[in-house]
């Protein structure tokens, strides 16, 4: 993980809804700096928000997705593309 690596880590806004897994996160992530990690993208989005951007992509612009090893933002992709990423994001691997 050393030399410019980065991580890209996703989690749905529900990670965020109690105590105990904000602390699981930041344990998470306490974890990875003492691995040696150096670089770490978090996203925290749910499909419904990627149905919404869409929708309305000016709303949404800038919103960054993870593709296939590089990150790109959302309201700019093809439409197959975005299905694709909302199916993954449905299925808990974004």
């Amino acid at each position: 993980m050393i030399a410019g690596h980065v991580s890209t880590l996703g989690f749905s806004p529900a990670d965020f809804e109690t105590a105990a897994t904000w602390k699981k996160v930041v344990g998470l992530i306490h974890t990875f700096v003492a691995l040696g990690g150096s670089q770490l993208r978090i996203n925290v989005v749910d499909a419904e928000a990627l149905r919404q951007a869409h929708e309305d992509p000016e709303a949404y612009e800038g919103l960054m997705v993870r593709v296939a090893g590089y990150s790109a933002d959302f309201t700019r992709m093809g439409r197959a593309l975005q299905d694709e990423i909302i199916a993954r994001t449905e299925g808990g691997t974004a």
